[in-house]
Formats: structure tokens, C-alpha cells, sequence
């Protein structure tokens, strides 16, 4: 089976999940919301790298959220995204991915611009910068800089929730006041 899942695949299998309300995976009548994805999410939304639960509950988070979420992720979350891919799989699957991103509903950031902007707002260095900054604002939350300039993101742009399985980006993003979906899982790693 490959390791990339289709983007025919991913819309496969958003039927309700046990132990998964709906409400804690996407909260009803929300109104229009701006959702940051981070890399667990992403590999379980795009790829087979991550369990057929974490699957079922992105793809039902999809399915909830689809006439009402603008889906956004950066290009540091996306470059650790490829090289899971491209070291657990093949360099193939790994295009593949570039594909079926750019295929998708997802938007990809560098700060606020668009990767694919000439005219960057933020340089890397002042990306870079911000992120390394966090380290002596929230010196109690170990992260790293892929984890601080996604939640930066997020809250720099006033974002409604940042969906993520892992801990330590649920805790960060706490810390701004973000929500977190799904509110609670007993999938998310400890952080």
C-alpha cells in the first residue's frame, strides 16, 4: 500500500469516530474559523505514517469543518512533514506529497505571506528570530522551532483553533490562548 494517502482518500472514512464526539473535534456552529494544522496532523490527513485513529479523526474533523475553515500550516511544519515522509517511505512519495499539498484545501505560510509570495513581509532570519525569542518568554514549555513558528502563526493571526496530536504544540498554544482541537484525545503525546 502506499504511503501517501490520495487526495480521494482523505475524504474517505469522516464517518462519526467512537470515543470522539463531534463537539471535541470540531465544535458546531462555530462560524467561519481559521484552523493551523501541525506536522501530526498533517501526517495523518496525507499520508499512512500515522494511525488509522489519528486518520479517522482528522478526516472527520475535515468533514465537520469543510463549509467553515480556512486551513492554514507553514513551511517549516511542511519541511518536517516531507522528511518523515521522504526517510520513511521513498523520495518518489515524497514529491508525491508536493502534489497532493498543493491539491489540497491547505494553505502554506512563510510568517503571514503565502510561500509562494516574491515579496515576503518576514525574512527567515526575523521568523527564526521571533521563534528563538520564545525560548526565554516561555522557557518552562520545551518546544522547538518548528512548534514556536507555528503557533506564532496561529496567533499572530488571531486563529480560532490549532488542530494538533502532540502535547507540546497543544501546551504552547495554550500559553497564547489558542484553542486546541481536538479538545480532548487520548492520542495527543504529552507535552
Amino acid at each position: 500500500s502506499s504511503p501517501t494517502r490520495t487526495r480521494s482518500d482523505c475524504v474517505h472514512g469522516a464517518d462519526p469516530v467512537p470515543d470522539h464526539p463531534d463537539s471535541v473535534i470540531f465544535p458546531a456552529n462555530h462560524g467561519k474559523a481559521t484552523v493551523f494544522l501541525g506536522k501530526e496532523a498533517l501526517l495523518a490527513r496525507l499520508t499512512d505514517r500515522r494511525s488509522a485513529r489519528h486518520q479517522a479523526v482528522i478526516d472527520r474533523f475535515f468533514e465537520l469543518s469543510r463549509d467553515q475553515a480556512f486551513y492554514y500550516t507553514n513551511v517549516y511544519v511542511l519541511a518536517e512533514v516531507f522528511t518523515s515522509v521522504r526517510y520513511g517511505t521513498s523520495a518518489r512519495e515524497a514529491a508525491q506529497l508536493q502534489a497532493d499539498i498543493e491539491d489540497s484545501a491547505i494553505r502554506v505560510l512563510h510568517g503571514s505571506d503565502d510561500w509562494s509570495s516574491t515579496d515576503l513581509s518576514n525574512t527567515p532570519k526575523e521568523v527564526f528570530l521571533a521563534a528563538t525569542q520564545l525560548y526565554e518568554e516561555r522557557e518552562k514549555i520545551a518546544f522547538n522551532i518548528t512548534e514556536a513558528t507555528l503557533v506564532l502563526e496561529a496567533a499572530r493571526a488571531e486563529a480560532s483553533f490549532v488542530f494538533t496530536y502532540d502535547g507540546t504544540i497543544a501546551t504552547l498554544a495554550r500559553s497564547f490562548g489558542l484553542d486546541v482541537l481536538p479538545y480532548s484525545t487520548p492520542h495527543r503525546s504529552t507535552g
